[in-house]
């Protein structure tokens, strides 16, 4: 899904939740549920580039831009302003499994130095200064290869169906507020 949807669902769903606590559990669970109907992504490849390519940028301000969405959408339709702090740290916790994956995805290769110096990410040996990354990097490993990628839709639908579904459960996510 992307993440103007996971985060509004979570959002949504931490809504109709009156413990705090409880809701920003179930806006973590949303994530799973979200992940496992038939949906479309976009991809994560040009992060490979590294922050000096054009490729990279093109993708972070797609990210960016889906991120915002999502918090306008909440703002706006949250209908109870006492609930919009919960709802909007709601939408926050229900993007954590998207932003392990992408942290996972950028230290997978042993050298984060690659990425921020604009060189395309290639599997190094692991430096002392590395050594920090390797061990985050396997611990996502287990949480992304284990947890979150078995529960993940791994055959992406046509087109048509992938963005019917998540259509569908925005609009059902924003009737809720």
């Amino acid at each position: 899904m992307i993440l103007t949807m996971h985060s509004v669902v979570a959002a949504a769903t931490a809504n109709q939740i009156s413990n705090t606590w409880i809701a920003w559990l179930a806006a973590l669970i949303t994530h799973f549920i979200l992940d496992a109907i038939p949906h479309r992504d976009y991809s994560l490849e040009n992060a490979k580039y590294g922050w000096k390519d054009k490729r990279f940028w093109i993708l972070a301000i797609k990210i960016f831009i889906d991120l915002i969405a999502g918090f306008i959408f909440i703002i706006i339709f949250t209908r109870d302003r006492s609930n919009l702090f919960k709802n909007i740290v709601a939408g926050f916790i229900g993007l954590i499994p998207d932003g392990l994956t992408v942290l996972y995805y950028i230290t997978k290769k042993n050298n984060l130095n690659q990425f921020f110096s604009g060189q395309n990410i290639q599997e190094t040996t692991p430096s002392p200064i590395n050594s920090f990354w390797i061990i985050i990097n396997k611990s996502l490993e287990k949480f992304y290869l284990g947890f979150h990628n078995k529960l993940h839709m791994i055959k992406m639908p046509r087109l048509w169906w992938g963005i019917a579904n998540q259509f569908i459960i925005f609009l059902t996510a924003l009737l809720t507020f």
